[in-house]
């Protein structure tokens, strides 16, 4: 399939909100599985519940820069809970299976797969331009920014 983004130019931060969240933003609370993976444009993707609805969490841009204390999160969770599940003499829990609760700022979109066969799947995708997340003290940390557009 052909890719109809433009290239990575440098842009400036303005426009990357510009593109990104073109629709307004809301505020949504969802939780989020350890899974995750860097997209080829360099966002960080990972496997996000809305109401027991998968979706695709997307962290664009240089947004990407301020996740490393959400995957901390995200991998001491889930080792938390193996560990739990180790002493009590229980299966370990699958990655998907962990959630880590978020409240983030973003904006919704659908993308399809599998537009070159009959079968075509839809996709929501939930970019993140802000998002709240508590520490191991408990205290609420904030990531991003609001969207400058």
């Amino acid at each position: 399939m052909h890719d109809r983004r433009t290239s990575e130019a440098p842009y400036s931060a303005i426009e990357e909100d510009i593109g990104l969240f073109k629709s307004g933003v809301v505020d949504v609370r969802i939780d989020v599985s350890p899974m995750r993976r860097t997209t080829t444009r360099g966002d960080l993707l990972c496997v996000g519940y809305l109401k027991e609805v998968e979706i695709e969490v997307v962290f664009p841009g240089r947004r990407r820069r301020e996740t490393g204390p959400l995957e901390v999160e995200l991998d001491q969770t889930l080792k938390r809970q193996t560990k739990n599940a180790l002493a009590k003499n229980r299966p370990m829990p699958l990655p998907m299976h962990v959630r880590y609760p978020l409240r983030a700022r973003g904006t919704w979109r659908t993308r399809l797969l599998g537009e070159d066969t009959d079968e075509v799947e839809r996709r929501y995708q939930f970019l993140i331009a802000h998002w709240t997340i508590r520490d191991a003290a408990g205290m609420e940390k904030n990531f991003g920014e609001p969207p400058q557009c």
